[in-house]
């Protein structure tokens, strides 16, 4: 398969949230997270450019944090300094370095979800195979880039996330594998409830996948950008979805 028409697609999925992917994964990703009954919100909503500046400033300084140390020994000082504002316009915005969080992880959900969107959309005349490769690749490629990031929120995410939280969001990336399975899925069978079965595991084992690349230390990106891993990924996919739903149409 050619991959250059996919090549810039960023997609993903679950992990830790116990890893970061697992997290996100499962859902855990609104503009409001929570530990418990204690929600995670943003102060102030950005409208103008200038405050959308400001908060995009935070978030980036936020990542290059924790290119250097761990989500525990970064602090909001330090966040702040490196995105070029006052500690009184962070303030504005964000109540704590949690909520700079959960904002970072709700924007890498609503990133993931939007592509697999595009995907469903755009190549419609591809087989299975190559959709759900496609699909592999971008997930792949958009956790190998923020990795060292992944590495050190991994235990944050369960502290902001709920339970809601991760069943809401993997109920929209189960969605739109089923949406992707009924479009190679032989007509005239009833079989909608093992459809939406089989959609929920086929989430739930791509995220296993980047969490075992994630948790695999200073060579889980090189997994993430293998050909090898991305192939037995793809492959150990497709075996479930045949194994669930016999032959589809590809």
């Amino acid at each position: 398969m050619n991959h250059t028409r996919h090549g810039s697609m960023s997609t993903t999925a679950r992990m830790p949230h116990s890893w970061p992917t697992a997290a996100m994964a499962r859902g855990r990703h609104d503009a409001g997270v929570g530990t418990c009954s204690n929600k995670v919100r943003l102060r102030r909503r950005p409208v103008r450019s200038s405050s959308r500046f400001v908060c995009e400033a935070i978030l980036e300084a936020f990542e290059k944090v924790l290119d250097t140390q761990s989500f525990e020994a970064c602090t909001t000082n330090h966040i702040a300094d490196l995105a070029g504002v006052g500690i009184g316009s962070f303030y504005e915005y964000f109540s704590n370095k949690e909520t700079v969080l959960a904002l970072w992880l709700h924007r890498h959900s609503s990133r993931l979800l939007a592509d697999f969107d595009l995907l469903l959309e755009a190549d419609s005349g591809t087989t299975l195979e190559e959709r759900v490769d496609a699909i592999v690749a971008g997930v792949f490629e958009r956790y190998a880039r923020k990795l060292q990031v992944w590495h050190q929120i991994a235990h944050a995410v369960y502290a902001i996330s709920t339970d809601e939280q991760c069943a809401r969001c993997a109920r929209e990336f189960a969605w739109r594998w089923q949406r992707l399975l009924e479009c190679h899925c032989p007509p005239g069978r009833e079989r909608q409830q093992r459809l939406a079965d089989t959609a929920a595991t086929c989430h739930e084992q791509l995220l296993a996948d980047i969490e075992r690349a994630i948790t695999g230390g200073v060579w889980g990106v090189a997994d993430l950008v293998s050909p090898q891993f991305r192939a037995r990924s793809v492959d150990s996919l497709l075996r479930t979805i045949h194994g669930a739903l016999g032959p589809l149409r590809t």
